[in-house]
């Protein structure tokens, strides 16, 4: 499980942990970073406090340098979590419900928060428990 933003004290700035790649390999090429920027909405986007990431094949193969992106990147394309912001176009969702989501290509999951657009989002029923919905949906 992932824990909560955490916002710089000396500063307005805001940051967030995140695991990247800043060099492609194996496992041992993944790093935290510290201070990782907290991603800008579009209008169209949702920031997610992601609580779970999914992990699969798609991440071992960008992360290796088979499926090819400028570095360094954020890991990571699956998760489940709890909406915190809405863009301006977005009536769908709202701050507070809890989803999960699949997006095309790395979007950074492998991080506190994570912008994704309202069409990849599945809102997840209050009877169901977050990681078993993300379990589901992801794998």
């Amino acid at each position: 499980q992932i824990s909560a933003c955490r916002c710089l004290s000396s500063s307005s700035e805001q940051s967030m942990l995140a695991i990247q790649v800043d060099e492609i390999g194996d496992e041992n090429k993944l790093t935290m970073n510290k201070h990782a920027a907290i991603p800008s909405l579009t209008s169209t986007q949702c920031l997610i406090e992601n609580h779970y990431a999914g992990l699969n094949f798609h991440d071992t193969y960008t992360r290796s340098g088979l499926y090819s992106l400028p570095l360094p990147f954020i890991v990571g394309c699956e998760g489940g979590g709890i909406v915190r912001e809405v863009g301006s176009d977005v009536t769908e969702v709202k701050p507070g419900d809890r989803v999960v989501y699949l997006q095309e290509g790395p979007q950074g999951s492998y991080a506190e928060y994570t912008n994704v657009e309202f069409t990849r989002l599945m809102p997840v029923p209050d009877d169901v428990e977050l990681d078993v919905a993300t379990a589901a949906a992801v794998q």
